[in-house]
């Protein structure tokens, strides 16, 4: 590793909470190269005095601490601000948007990257080593669904107002009749996935957090997991089969909610819906 980037703005610390900070995110992509891997999370939990909306890591094959974090950096009111954490310090990049896509962030992070990782098999291109298994842009998928058009179109509303939505439009018989439906429509080779994707998806629930997300980022991470999970057991994987796989999610946990009032009223209550709302709603 080198350090051969301005010291203006440093400030001399290590982040020893990044364990904290990688155990409350939620994973967007995670790519093993021979070397090294890089994993991509969102959250929204303050980790000390900042939140992390996004953050890159970067760890060496079989070494527990990463040697690497870029950061899109939020302390409040609108300060908001891009950096890097290596293993001597932190850097400071300077103030960026608070509503920072996760495509803006990327394109900043790989070519910052660079910067740092200069041993033998991280050249100065940061792009010159493929992953081992690489997931493909949306656009290369075959499908009619354009995910980044209805990601775009989520956006600005929390994922939980988007399952609250489903439940008060729906009864139950027809959220069973949907799920069966919809996965009926599955190839036949992505049906045995359902179970464990939905148990997968599932256990994010427990966390005001995974509600409170913008619908829009929570549909691209869902859609980016499912693609996972989907080319993990060799099924052929189409836009619109990720969206039947995020209609999935969606509908079982309008299954919840009429199910488990508790649950209905934990997603109220994670999306800010106070008591007084949630009796009559």
């Amino acid at each position: 590793m080198t350090n051969d980037v301005s010291r203006k703005g440093l400030i001399m610390f290590s982040d020893r909470m990044w364990e904290q900070s990688l155990r409350e995110a939620t994973v967007i992509e995670e790519l093993h190269f021979p070397d090294h891997l890089r994993v991509l999370v969102t959250s929204d939990k303050p980790v000390g005095h900042f939140i992390y909306p996004f953050r890159m890591f970067f760890f060496r094959i079989n070494q527990k601490e990463p040697i690497l974090a870029l950061n899109l950096e939020f302390s409040g009111g609108e300060r908001c601000f891009l950096g890097v954490h290596d293993s001597e310090a932190h850097y400071n990049y300077g103030k960026t948007v608070p509503n920072m896509s996760v495509e803006d962030f990327k394109d900043w992070a790989l070519r910052t990257v660079s910067q740092y990782l200069s041993s033998s098999s991280d050249s100065s291109d940061a792009h010159r080593d493929e992953p081992i298994k690489k997931k493909p842009e949306v656009a290369s998928l075959g499908g009619s669904v354009d995910i980044n058009a209805l990601a775009q179109q989520f956006t600005g509303s929390k994922f939980g107002e988007m399952v609250l939505h489903h439940y008060k439009n729906t009864d139950l018989e027809t959220v069973i009749a949907a799920m069966q439906g919809t996965i009926e429509e599955l190839p036949q080779d992505a049906r045995p996935v359902v179970e464990p994707w939905i148990d997968k998806i599932g256990a994010f629930g427990s966390d005001p957090a995974f509600w409170k997300h913008d619908c829009g980022i929570s549909f691209k991470i869902i859609c980016d997991t499912a693609y996972l999970v989907l080319d993990a057991q060799g099924v052929k994987v189409t836009s619109d089969l990720l969206l039947s796989m995020f209609n999935i999610i969606v509908i079982n946990f309008a299954y919840s909610a009429h199910k488990h009032p508790q649950t209905k009223a934990f997603i109220q209550k994670s999306i800010g819906i106070g008591y007084m709302r949630r009796l009559f709603s």
